[in-house]
Parts: structure tokens; C-alpha cells; sequence
């Protein structure tokens, strides 16, 4: 396992810490929440994925950034709601 994977997987699980803390504390911050989880589930496939080869590398990558690009919805509901 490489450097580059330990620091994935470990972003991914505090991503997904601090957006399950952050629902726990403020149901109206749901769309920051599901973005840190969705982001954190990124983390953690793309960490996986430097350690396949082939069709598996391949399908996982893919699978991460579909969870990359739901993460940047939320993200922007997120930051459309913070604006007045």
C-alpha cells in the first residue's frame, strides 16, 4: 500500500466523520453534510482504485468519480444556500 493510498483512505474516513458530525449537530446543514460523506466515499475509492489493476482499477475509478461529481451537486446546493 502507498503513501498516496494511506492519505486517501484516510481523508475518506475523516470526510465521512465530519459529515456525519455535522448532520448530528445541524439537520439544516444536510446538503454540507452529504457532500463531505459523498466526497469521503470519493476518497476512499479513488485510494482503492491505486492499488487494482485492469477492468477492477477501471470500474472503480469510474465508480469514484460518479461519487465526485454527486459530491460538487451538494457542494453547490450547499453554497447556493448560503447566499442571502
Amino acid at each position: 500500500m502507498t503513501k498516496v493510498t494511506k492519505v486517501s483512505i484516510g481523508v475518506g474516513v475523516f470526510g465521512i466523520s465530519a459529515g456525519a458530525v455535522f448532520l448530528w449537530l445541524d439537520w439544516g446543514m444536510w446538503a454540507s453534510a452529504a457532500y463531505l460523506v459523498l466526497f469521503g466515499i470519493y476518497s476512499i475509492l479513488f485510494g482503492m482504485s491505486l492499488n487494482l489493476s485492469g477492468k477492477r482499477q477501471k470500474f472503480t475509478r469510474r465508480l469514484s468519480f460518479g461519487f465526485a461529481g454527486a459530491a460538487f451537486v451538494f457542494l453547490g446546493i450547499w453554497l447556493a444556500g448560503l447566499v442571502p
